[in-house]
């Protein structure tokens, strides 16, 4: 699942910022990375029945936009494809915190 993008990920200051000024099409990805960083914030060291349950709520996001990245690439709607790339390197980084890892 790793991506061959560099990647970056967003504070939630800066996340809140974006969605203030994105287009209406990407609001509701913005609004997915606030509720997945709240969770990723809230979660306990020790709570690995939490872990496993964010990690596998994240991978489902991962899955759905690499299927809509394919799916938008391959009908040539490339700006669709990029926004569908852009929330698969954000989930990715997402998906390396430390604190997702189990010890």
């Amino acid at each position: 699942m790793k991506s061959p993008v560099p990647n970056t990920c967003c504070s939630k200051q800066e996340l809140i910022w974006s969605l203030r000024n994105a287009p209406a099409w990407n609001r509701p990805f913005l609004m997915t990375q606030i509720s997945l960083r709240e969770q990723l914030e809230e979660l306990e060291s020790s709570d690995a029945a939490g872990r496993q349950s964010l990690t596998a709520e994240i991978e489902g996001h991962y899955a759905t936009s690499r299927d809509q990245f394919a799916s938008t690439l391959s009908t040539g709607a490339h700006l669709d494809a990029a926004r569908h790339w852009q929330e698969m390197c954000y989930l990715s980084k997402l998906l390396s915190e430390p604190k997702l890892r189990v010890s």
